[in-house]
């Protein structure tokens, strides 16, 4: 098998694009493919998403839900609503999800809770979330994540 490093690639096998940097590739049948860790790179992701200072997309919604194994009827159960909002929600893809805060801040704090993050980040992390840094930009542009592959970290958030 043939190895070689890409500067930059363009992954989207999570619903959303995501840059790879100094990524490892293999050849396979003919194709190159990045040749990482892809648990960890949703790991990573996950916990970028609390993060985020924009809200949520559709396919950003949708990869949180397949993350977690849920079907649309249970994740919306969690939520009080229905499979059809969760679809609805889903279907917005790249768009932001246009919910309003508190949904924005459970969704967040679902997956906080699912990732078993310590008391003290849950609080400050929580604290982050606020009003005005997520309502306020509503209007940016979204960008890609970018992820180092060599350092397996994350290098810039989806803003």
């Amino acid at each position: 098998m043939k190895h070689k490093t890409q500067k930059e690639f363009e992954y989207t096998g999570f619903g959303f694009p995501i840059i790879l940097m100094n990524v490892p590739m293999i050849e396979v049948m003919g194709v190159w493919t990045p040749h990482i860790n892809y648990n960890k790179l949703q790991k990573v992701l996950l916990l970028a998403l609390i993060h985020k200072p924009i809200p949520l997309t559709g396919n950003e919604l949708r990869f949180i839900r397949k993350y977690f194994e849920l079907s649309m009827e249970a994740f919306g159960k969690l939520f009080g609503i229905t499979h059809a909002a969760v679809s609805k929600w889903e279907n917005r893809g790249d768009q932001i999800l246009n919910t309003d805060i508190n949904t924005e801040r459970c969704l967040r704090l679902f997956i906080m809770d699912h990732l078993d993050v310590k008391d003290e980040d849950f609080r400050r992390i929580y604290k982050e979330v606020t009003v005005r840094n997520i309502t306020e930009s509503k209007k940016l542009d979204i960008e890609p994540f970018a992820f180092d592959a060599a350092k397996e970290e994350l290098m810039a958030f989806g803003t």
